[in-house]
Order: structure tokens, then C-alpha cells, then sequence
């Protein structure tokens, strides 16, 4: 079951996970998934206050959290799921622009290198800054758009981009690199699957593998959720209790995004600018949460 809960106080946010929290167990730690190490730390303190310790706890980031509950059971283990993290995906990348064959079949990519003016090694920054802005790239699409990455690890256009040229060499290197690091390989005997953290859902339904089980979670200190997140979580709930406990910058919840007006003839805003622009993605992801506890 997915449920959620949201405040525009964060005490408040803070009285409901601890009423939501079972005894502290320290053979079966709750698990609470953070926005940040900052958060568990303050966490950690607030729930230490509140009840005199803080123990029997499993504070982690929301990828260690997929990546422990997708790839780490005994499915997942035995399957040999893994995860890819950001600095895997960057160094491929570097690997797959330093390859000639590989940049020469690109000719923007090939222009590009070639137009360092350094001597020496010219291409050698530009190849390292490329491949970071590919790996950021890579990590933007898995958490907002997974629908293209199953395309792109294959080294294919997404269909919404078919007439895109810089999608076309965006695609080949992203599935280049992404197939030196075994995430184009197929279910079965082998060295296993691998895939950048958020797609490992995506890698486990394609494994043939069901949805994991674990202990009820809970979700605090991620004041919006990007997609790729929204549907791991909503995944997870056929089998085990989540909430998330979502900071709005609102009271309540709002309808309008684009803020209240004071009258119909008045064009000013009541809302502050900041305070519509944050609100957008909170409310989008309320919005989908409700939608999915339905």
C-alpha cells in the first residue's frame, strides 16, 4: 500500500513518522529512505530527542535504497542484478570517446574533439568534459524519462526523438558505453545484468523477476519525487506498506499551480514567484502519489 502524507512544516512531517515508527527492534530496523546525509543526520538527532534514542534504524539514500531492495535480495542476487552508479556510466563513456572507430563513424562528435586547440592529447579535456555531461545526461533520462532508456541502452533513438540529429549520437554513445558495462546483455547464464540505479526496477521486470518484499518503508525529506522514483515506489507497494512524508511549501494542498489571484480582474499573484515555482514540482508529485494510492 502507498500512502501520503505532507505538511508545510517539517515537525509536522517529524510527529508523523514517529507515531508511524514501530519500537526500536535492533534485529529489524525500520527503514526510512532520505533526500540527504544532512537529512539523516538531522533525522537521527530529532528521533533521538523525541524518544530518548535513536536505534533499531536504517537510514539510507533513495538510491542505496533501490539498489539494496531491486538488486540485493536473494532474486536479484541470484539473478545478478547490478547497479551502475554515475562515475561507472562517466568512465565508460570516456572509454567509448577515446575509441577512434567508435568517433569517427560520429562526425559531430568527431568535429568537436577535433577542434581542441591544446596541443598534445587535444581531444583529452574535451573527451572527460563530454563524458560528464553525457554521464549527468544518462542520469537525468533514467530518473525522468525511463521510457526512453530502454532505446538508449541498446544505442537507439527514442521514438520521440526519430528526427533528432543530436539525439542520434547521444544514443550511440550512451549504448556504447553502456554495453562495455553489461547493460545490454540479456537474461540468463552469463555475468549478469547491470543497469544505472534508477532502471534497476526496469532491469528486475525484465530479468522475469517479481516484485521484491520487504518491511513497510518509509519516504521523508524528498520534497518532490522524479518519475523514474514515483514508479519504483508505486511498484513496491503491490507487495510491501510505503508513505512518504512530502514537505509542501503550502498548508494546503494545492489545485492551481500557477498560484491563486486576488480577484478575477486582478492580474497580480498572491503567491510569491518562489513560492509558485517550488510549489510546481511538489504539487506534481502529490498529485501523482494521490493518483496512485487510489
Amino acid at each position: 500500500m502507498l500512502r501520503a502524507v505532507h505538511s508545510n512544516r517539517v515537525e509536522s512531517l517529524l510527529g508523523a513518522l514517529l507515531d508511524a515508527l514501530p519500537p526500536a527492534d535492533p534485529f529489524a530496523p525500520s527503514t526510512v529512505v532520505v533526500g540527504s546525509q544532512l537529512i539523516a543526520r538531522w533525522l537521527v538527532r530529532e528521533i533521538a530527542l523525541a524518544r530518548g534514542i535513536a536505534a533499531g534504524l536504517e537510514l539510507v539514500t533513495f538510491d542505496a535504497f533501490v539498489e539494496a531492495t531491486w538488486a540485493g535480495d536473494a532474486a536479484g542476487r541470484a539473478a545478478r542484478l547490478g547497479a551502475l552508479d554515475r562515475a561507472q556510466v562517466t568512465a565508460a563513456l570516456a572509454s567509448v570517446l577515446a575509441d577512434d572507430d567508435v568517433v569517427r563513424a560520429l562526425p559531430p562528435v568527431a568535429a568537436y574533439l577535433a577542434a581542441a586547440p591544446a596541443p598534445g592529447d587535444r581531444a583529452g579535456p574535451r573527451r572527460v568534459q563530454l563524458a560528464e555531461q553525457l554521464a549527468e545526461l544518462v542520469w537525468s533520462y533514467a530518473l525522468s524519462r525511463p521510457d526512453w532508456m530502454p532505446a538508449l541502452v541498446i544505442g537507439q533513438v527514442p521514438g520521440e526523438l526519430a528526427g533528432d540529429g543530436t539525439a542520434r549520437w547521444q544514443a550511440a554513445l550512451i549504448g556504447a558505453a553502456l554495453s562495455r558495462l553489461g547493460a545490454a546483455g540479456e537474461p540468463g547464464p552469463g555475468p549478469g545484468l547491470r543497469a544505472p540505479t534508477p532502471m534497476l526496477p526496469w532491469l528486475r521486470r525484465r530479468a522475469g523477476l517479481a516484485t521484491p518484499v520487504r518491511d513497510p518503508v518509509a519516504v521523508f525529506g524528498l520534497s518532490f519525487l522524479a518519475r523514474a522514483q514515483l514508479e519504483a515506489l508505486s511498484d513496491l507497494s503491490a507487495t510491501t506498506d510505503v508513505a512518504v512524508y512530502v514537505l509542501d511549501p503550502c498548508e494546503e494542498l494545492w489545485d492551481d499551480v500557477a498560484g491563486r489571484r486576488a480577484a478575477a480582474d486582478a492580474p497580480a499573484l498572491i503567491d510569491p514567484l518562489p513560492l509558485v515555482l517550488w510549489g510546481r514540482p511538489v504539487r506534481d508529485t502529490l498529485s501523482a502519489l494521490v493518483e496512485r494510492t487510489g
